[in-house]
């Protein structure tokens, strides 16, 4: 996992710690409220879908700009591919906003 990762636990749709698989980690930063993340959603979801379709290439992280931790957990229960995402009370999510 890359370096700036290494504290953290990341959690797929279920809430379970995942780790990443793939060789290459893509952050997504995306909030339900945002038109525009949600108009990109779809076309996130078949990029993912069609890159891993022969091998598991790509993994998503979701970083989350959702007002709530349920907000955030039903964004990405609801309208995310099979994907991990850094828990919402976790300080790396908002460092990374900032960033």
């Amino acid at each position: 996992m890359t370096h700036f990762m290494k504290q953290t636990k990341l959690v797929n749709a279920a809430g379970a710690i995942q780790e990443p698989v793939a060789k290459t980690l893509a952050l997504y930063f995306a909030a339900d409220w945002c038109p525009d993340c949600r108009d990109f959603q779809p076309k996130l979801n078949d990029f993912y879908s069609k890159v891993n379709a022969q091998t598991h290439q790509l993994d998503i992280v979701f970083v989350s700009s959702d007002a709530t931790e349920d907000d955030q957990l039903a964004h990405f229960r609801e309208k995310q591919g099979p994907w991990l995402a850094i828990p919402f009370h976790d300080t790396l999510r908002d460092e990374l906003k900032r960033k």
